[in-house]
C-alpha cells in the first residue's frame, strides 16, 4: 500500500522530499554550491542557487572567490546578474587582484566592466598590477596599462573643460 501512495504522488513526493532535506540542511546547499563553483558547473550551480536565497553576502563572496579562483567566469557573470552581487561587494574582495595574480584576462575584463578600478585594491602593496608583474603575465598587464590609459586620457579630459 505504501508503495502505492509514493507512486501515486511521484514526482511531486520526491520534489518535496528533496526540498526538506536541502532546506532543513542549509549546508549541504551551500557545500554543493561551493563544488559546483569550483568545478564551474553552471547547471548544477544555477540548480542549487534555486534552493538557497543566498541571503548572506558572506556567502555570495564566498562563492564568487570559489569562482574567481578556479577562473569560471560563467558562474561569477551568474553571481552578478542573476543573485545581484554588488559592485561594493566586489570592492571588498581580493578578485581583481586573484585574477591578475593567475593570468586570466577575461575574468578582469570582466571585473573592470562590472565596475572595479585599478584603485580598488584589498591588501596594502598587492596592487592588480604588481600581482600581474610579480608572476609574468604580459596581456593581463598590458590589459592594465591601457585601463589606466584610457582612465588617465578621461581625467584629463574632464579637467580641461
Amino acid at each position: 500500500m505504501r508503495q502505492n501512495k509514493v507512486h501515486r504522488f511521484g514526482d511531486n513526493l520526491a520534489t518535496f522530499r528533496f526540498n526538506e532535506f536541502c532546506q532543513a540542511t542549509h549546508l549541504s546547499v551551500l557545500g554543493t554550491l561551493s563544488y559546483a563553483a569550483n568545478k564551474g558547473n553552471i547547471d548544477m550551480f544555477r540548480f542549487y542557487a534555486t534552493l538557497h536565497p543566498f541571503v548572506a553576502c558572506k556567502e555570495r563572496m564566498s562563492l564568487f572567490a570559489i569562482a574567481v579562483g578556479n577562473d569560471h567566469l560563467a558562474v561569477c557573470q551568474f553571481l552578478v546578474s542573476d543573485v545581484g552581487l554588488t559592485l561594493d561587494e566586489l570592492r571588498q574582495s581580493s578578485a581583481l587582484q586573484d585574477a591578475a595574480k593567475m593570468g586570466r584576462l577575461d575574468m578582469c575584463q570582466f571585473l573592470k566592466d562590472q565596475g572595479l578600478t585599478l584603485n580598488d585594491v584589498r591588501a596594502k602593496n598587492n596592487s592588480a598590477l604588481r600581482l600581474a608583474s610579480a608572476n609574468g603575465h604580459l596581456p593581463v598587464i598590458q590589459f592594465f596599462k591601457n585601463w589606466r590609459d584610457q582612465r588617465s586620457r578621461v581625467d584629463r579630459e574632464q579637467s580641461s573643460h
